[in-house]
């Protein structure tokens, strides 16, 4: 499994190349990162919960059943505002349509649009998810 990482003071990207992709040392980079940066334990979880529902639930879970894996590598972009609490992620795969806020696991998505102050999906022939918490 080939992994890219990069990290600056508030920024953290993420490739994952298939289903096997271990989350627990994704969660655990964005956690060194939030202490680190001083952001709160409560914008910790709450990114690393989003992510792991979006892309392991929802995305990873459609890519596998519907089309044998392609849709691969998903790049995961978090930026952290260092000025106010607030996160942004981009999500971005290739592979056929696929919007997880609307065909994506409900209790997933509940849980996802509860945490974040927005939510979008777009398709313009690579699918992005953007989520941000505040």
């Amino acid at each position: 499994m080939k992994t890219n990482i990069k990290v600056s003071a508030k920024q953290l990207t993420k490739n994952i190349d298939d289903a096997l992709f271990d989350f627990d040392v994704l969660n655990d980079e964005i956690e060194d990162l939030c202490q680190k940066n001083g952001i709160s334990e409560r914008m910790n979880f709450n990114t690393q919960l989003a992510i792991e529902e979006i892309v392991h639930r929802c995305i990873i879970g459609f890519l596998e059943h519907n089309d044998g894996g392609f849709g691969y590598p998903i790049k995961v972009s978090v930026d952290f505002s260092l000025v106010e609490e607030k996160a942004s992620m981009t999500i971005t795969y290739s592979g056929p349509r696929f919007d997880p806020f609307e065909y994506g696991d409900e209790l997933s998505v509940l849980l996802v649009e509860k945490l974040s102050a927005q939510s979008a999906y777009s398709y313009d022939g690579l699918n992005k998810v953007v989520v941000i918490l505040s």
